[in-house]
Parts: structure tokens; sequence; C-alpha cells
């Protein structure tokens, strides 16, 4: 069972696992928002134009992540407050400085990927992932006409085919286009390029905010991890990975591998 902050407590920045880059570029600022969505594992917030995460320790990390020990309850708009290094989702105030210095909570970063060795192996990589087929997309027709945009090069043609598509929090055709932008960002593809073609994305600004940081080459960790390994040819360490990413969500993980078979495959050819 996941504790449960009680209302009216101070969760001390001792109890904060890590954040991601997301939080950091809050930090010191004065933003007012609400509650987007509450689960058992997560808090979707809005804070001002950003949308970021609160999760369970349990959950992988990411850049809009902040995960904690305790995770509140708060109900749907309830009221969100970053007041310099302080977060109030309703009753239960969050310090994210602590008295050990500016850097506090601890900063996640993506784990390195070389980006000339996933070039070089785009192919093999994209033949060594084998858990794509479970995504909604594999052989749907939009799936063809987002390749056939992207090998021509039609970046805002592939989002239109995507965005949005699918059910859920984040839909099946928004995990697909989070994999392959976060493949293109990472092998070195014009930043500002990919945030422009996802900036405005027809879906919903949770699934929206996932997009614009893996445009910037930022998704969850076992994202990054099989990349990795991927990379550098460790079929053992990119088989676990593989397996990591595929537990994402319901069918998340299969539409985020459908979305890196798609950018590798971008890179080989």
């Amino acid at each position: 069972m996941v504790p449960v902050a009680p209302a009216d407590v101070a969760v001390d920045a001792t109890d904060v696992v890590d954040a991601g880059q997301a939080w950091f570029e809050l930090l010191g600022t004065r933003r007012r928002g609400q509650v987007l969505a509450s689960f058992r594992r997560a808090v979707y917030v809005e804070l001002g134009d950003a949308v970021l995460v609160l999760v369970t320790a349990d959950a992988p990390p990411g850049p809009v992540h902040l995960r904690l020990r305790e995770l509140p309850r708060p109900e749907p708009n309830a009221m969100v407050a970053l007041t310099e290094r302080t977060l109030a989702v309703g009753d239960v105030h969050i310090d994210l400085d602590g008295r050990n210095g500016p850097d506090r909570p601890r900063r996640w970063r993506p784990p390195p990927v070389d980006a000339d060795l996933l070039r070089r192996g785009a192919d093999a990589a994209r033949r060594g992932l084998t858990g794509a087929d479970g995504s909604d997309l594999a052989y749907h027709r939009v799936l063809s006409t987002a390749d056939r945009a992207l090998h021509r090069g039609d970046l805002p043609a592939v989002v239109a085919a995507l965005a949005g598509r699918g059910t859920g929090l984040t839909p099946a055709g928004d995990d697909v286009l989070a994999g392959l932008l976060v493949v293109l960002a990472t092998a070195g593809h014009d930043e500002t390029m990919l945030r422009d073609a996802v900036s405005d994305a027809r879906t919903h600004a949770i699934s929206r905010a996932f997009l614009a940081w893996a445009a910037r080459g930022q998704v969850v960790e076992p994202v990054h991890l099989l990349l990795a390994a991927l990379s550098q040819r460790d079929h053992v360490a990119a088989r676990r990975h593989q397996d990591a990413v595929l537990a994402l969500g319901h069918t998340s993980g299969a539409d985020l591998l459908l979305g890196l078979r798609l950018g590798l495959g971008a890179l080989a050819g």
C-alpha cells in the first residue's frame, strides 16, 4: 500500500527522492496552478504553463517527475502553488530545498548515450527491438503514413499523423512519437526543430509536456538505459532494459518501443 501524506503535513526535502530538470527550471520562481489528475501512484499538476508529475519512489525517474517517498492524494482541481522552494499541493507542503544548499532535491539526469555509436549501429539496434509489436499502432495504417513522412523529412506530417492517436492519459500515438523524438534528439537532430514540431501537437496538456521533453532528448530513465545498451551492442542489458520499458503503463512501453524502432529506422535510412 502506498503511504499517504496526511493533511497539513510538511514533507521534508529528505523525503524527496529526486526531481527532473523541469522542476529545477522552476525553482526560485513563484507560480500557481492546480491538480490536473490524481491517481494512486501519480499526481499531475499544472504550474503556470508547465505540466509536471509527482510520483511514488518506485516509479522510474524522468524530466518532469518529482519522486516522493510519500505521495499526497489531492482531489482534482486542488490548488497548487510554488513559493520559492516550497511546493504546496492542497494541504501538503513539500520542501524542495532543505538545509543542504540549493541543489535539493537530487537532480535526475538521463543516463548518457553515445550519439555516434547510436547512429552507426542504428539498423542493428532497430532489429534488436522485439517488444514493439504489442503496440496498438504496430500494424495500423497511420504508422506507415508517419513512416513515409519521416523518411521524406516531413516531421510536422509525422506529428500530425501520430499526435493524440488513441486513448488514455498518454495516447498510443503520443508514446510512439515520444520514442521517435528521443532517438532523433539523442542522435543530434536540431532541438529547436523538434520542439517546434510538437509545440502545437493536437493532444492534451499532460501528453504535450512529455512530448516537449522528448524533443529535448529526455524521457523516462528505462528508455535511455535501453538506448545506451543498444548503442553498445550489449544484448543482455538491452533485453533487461527492454523488459523495463515494456512494463511501463498498460501499452505505453510497447508504444515507446515502436517509436524507438521508427527513429532508429530513420537513422539507419
